[in-house]
């Protein structure tokens, strides 16, 4: 438990520091993504995503879903749980 309240700690500091934002980003998309200079607007959609650690017998975990096989950019990919913002109250 130890390491992991080290972890916590080391990623409260970093959460004080600004952002990567899209420089980051763009380290991680694929290349055929990088031809696309999408600059976020009004039409965007608007998203999130669960990043959850949690601690089991002295490993650090997060989940992850995996995604079905369907013929569209996403399928088949792992993936944190979230997706596209509903509209409620």
């Amino acid at each position: 438990m130890q390491d992991f309240n080290h972890f916590i700690r080391q990623l409260q500091v970093r959460f004080e520091k600004p952002l990567p934002g899209r420089p980051a980003h763009e380290k991680m998309i694929s290349s055929n993504r990088l031809l696309v200079k999408a600059i976020p607007n009004a039409k965007t959609r608007r998203s999130a995503v669960l990043i959850l650690f949690y601690p089991y017998e002295g490993e650090i975990y997060l989940p992850l879903i995996l995604r079905p096989a369907y013929d569209g950019v996403h399928g088949g990919q792992m993936a944190f749980p979230g997706g596209r913002m509903e509209k409620g109250g």
